[in-house]
Parts: C-alpha cells; structure tokens; sequence
C-alpha cells in the first residue's frame, strides 16, 4: 500500500502579515507562494492530502478532508491578514483535524509502541512572521505557546494534544523591507519554535524570497518520511525506576548525564517489506492490572532512558553495542558478553541529534560500550512479603 502524505497548513492571518518586503509584496503573499510551490510538488490527490487552518478566531478550519486541491489553492489565494495570531489554539485544531478522520492508528492502548507500523505521514506545516503571540481571545500577548487540550475523542488518554507520528514544521519570515535581515533576527524563531522541537519537527527563520524557496524545497523531502518521534533521556536523570536498571539495582560507575532531546525514529526500507518479523514493541510507561478502574494519561511521545556503560555493568538480557554511525552504518559486531545474537533485534534508522554524537564519541573511546535502554514503570513492582 502506497504511503499517504497529510498536510495541514497553518497560515498565520494576523494583521502583522501585511508588513512588505524588499520586492513589494507582504508577508502573506510570500507565504501564499511557499504554499503553491508545495502543492505543485505533489499534483496527485491520491496520494497528497492538504488543508488550510487559519488564525481566524483562535484556529479556523477553511479547507478540510473532503475538500480537492483546487479548493485548497483557491482558498489560499483568498486568505486575508486582519486576525490576531493566537498559533497556540490553531495547532490545536490542526492536530484535532489531522487525528479526525486518519486511517490508520498506531497508538493502541495498553499494547505498547509499534514504529514499524506507520503508513502516513502527517505533518504540520506552520508559515508566520515570528511576531509576538496573542492570547486565546487575543486581549493580550503570551511570551510563550500554550496549546489548549485537546476536544478529540479519547484525548484525555494523552498528555499533549499531538501524537508522536506528527510533526510540525515551522517556517518563520523574517524577511525586510529594506536591506538585509540583522543576523540575530535571522537566527530568532520566536515562541513558535517550542511546537517543532516538542515533535521532533524543525523550525527555520527565512530571510529572503531566495531563502523561503530553498526551505519550501528542503520540506517537501521531509514531509515524506514515515518516522515517529521518540524522546531520549539519560537513565540518571530521575529518581525511583528511571534511575535504577531493569532489574531494580542503582547503575553503578559515576558517569555524567547526558542530553536529553526529542528525535526521529524511522524503520529502514529493508525492514518494510511485508515478510519483515518486528517482535518488540516500546514498553508502556506503565502496568495495567485487573483491578485498574481509569486509564492511566501517557505522553504522546515515548520517553525512553538509556545509559551507556561497559558489558561488565549491565544485564546481559538488556544489552547492545551502539553502531559507530547511527542510522544505518556498520560497526563493529557486538562483544561475546552481549547476547544480541540470540535475539531477533528490530532495526531503526535514528535521526542524528545530540544523544547519538554522544554515542558515537563514547563507542570511538571504547568500543565495548554498551547502550542500555529502559521506560520508567514499564516493569510492574515486585511483590511484597506478608
């Protein structure tokens, strides 16, 4: 089954977007062009999905699921900047709208985490000018998004209104009215930014029309991609289960913690095929008895601790050497104390961030290392004596 792009365009409306450039037009007007050029790149509505979401009272669905393409540019072209820019509440119609009516759902209850089974890729595509943020009735300004719960069925499972197989991407248009953008401008995304990195997404100020045409490329590669987010966490970092290995022990050694960051997570080509056995699934963040009266809230993104240590420190059953190039390189095959050889490891393409430059710096010192993985409470108390 061929893969379904989803696009939800958030097109900022609010009255800064009349501000005019260095080529005479305004703001919304570049972004209108950034639209069209993404949409001609993918002509096939069987295959590519895009509606339109404006800051128009707190977040306005203008082109929805059942609107065609046509509508959907023709609707762009209309568009007009007399709103004020409440983005916090209009990402929370967009992820509303993206998880209204997808056919597929990756987040079953209770069953754990399967990011082999991803076969859209929905994204959110954010176009502002970076200005100050306004508040939910836009009566004053917000130093910082807040994005309202979200209204969607069975939402209340969750603690964020997105879910970890959505992104959003943030293009932000610093472009002047005359002369050149100041380099502290160009490099400032504002408040919006914090939506992108919570997903996994990326956010990018542009400074001219050149700079937006050359972004508008680089996204329509991204947009394709069938990834989940995940976010890494070093195991030290909190007391109780996360700070204690798989088997109840605290981690011996006295090494540093390292970042903490959300990235991508995707299943490589070769594992896609229909044939491909994918047999362990990322651990809930908890234990469901036969006693449990109300569902326990979960992140939207799986947090997952890890740990590198040498093989004498860690458990045997929960240990793995780190490949020297994250993502699909070949490293070193694991030492004899490893017992990955027994096991039939599922395989991901991680995307690079700041815990896999750690890692690979920690294997090029030490090429035993070993990466422990664990979920806080994935593992059910042991029982008591009485």
């Amino acid at each position: 089954m061929s893969k379904m792009l989803t696009v939800v365009v958030v097109l900022d409306t609010s009255a800064s977007m009349n501000q005019r450039t260095a080529a005479n037009i305004t703001l919304l007007d570049a972004a209108k062009a950034a639209i069209e050029a993404l949409t001609r790149r993918f002509p096939n509505e069987r295959q590519a999905r895009f509606m339109l979401v404006t800051t128009r009272g707190g977040g306005t669905v203008e082109v929805g699921w059942r609107d065609p393409q046509a509508s959907f540019l023709q609707t762009v072209k209309m568009a007009q900047a007399r709103d004020c820019s409440d983005l916090g509440s209009t990402l929370r119609v967009a992820f509303d709208l993206l998880s209204l009516e997808s056919r597929y759902d990756l987040d079953e209850y209770g069953h754990g985490r399967r990011p082999w089974e991803t076969k859209e890729c929905a994204s959110v595509w954010v176009l502002t000018d970076g200005c100050e943020l306004t508040s939910a009735h836009g009566s004053s300004l917000a130093s910082s998004l807040t994005i309202p719960p979200s209204a969607h069925q069975n939402s209340d499972i969750f603690s964020e209104p997105y879910r970890w197989d959505q992104r959003v991407w943030v293009t932000v248009l610093r472009i002047p009215g005359c002369g050149s953008a100041p380099t502290e401008l160009g490099n400032n995304c504002g408040p919006i930014a914090e939506a992108a990195e919570r997903t996994g997404g990326r956010a990018q100020a542009v400074t001219s029309m050149r700079n937006l045409i050359s972004a508008v490329d680089s996204l329509g590669g991204r947009l394709q991609s069938q990834t989940v987010a995940i976010t890494l966490e070093p195991l030290d970092r909190h007391s109780g289960h996360s700070s204690s290995s798989p088997n109840g022990h605290a981690p011996s050694g006295s090494q540093p913690a390292g970042p903490t960051c959300t990235t991508l997570l995707g299943v490589p080509v070769s594992h896609r095929a229909p044939e491909a056995m994918h047999s362990w699934p990322i651990p809930e963040p908890f234990c469901l008895s036969e006693g449990v009266t109300t569902l326990t809230c979960r992140p939207s993104i799986p947090v997952v601790s890890y740990r590198v240590c040498t093989p004498a420190e860690a458990p045997r059953e929960a240990s793995f050497v780190p490949r020297d190039a994250v993502g699909g390189g070949h490293g070193p095959p694991p030492p004899p104390t490893c017992t990955i050889d027994l096991l039939n490891p599922d395989v991901f393409d991680v995307e690079t961030c700041h815990v896999t430059e750690m890692l690979r710096s920690e294997h090029r010192v030490n090429n035993r290392s070993v990466l422990r993985l664990y979920v806080a409470n994935s593992r059910p108390p042991p029982p008591t004596c009485t």
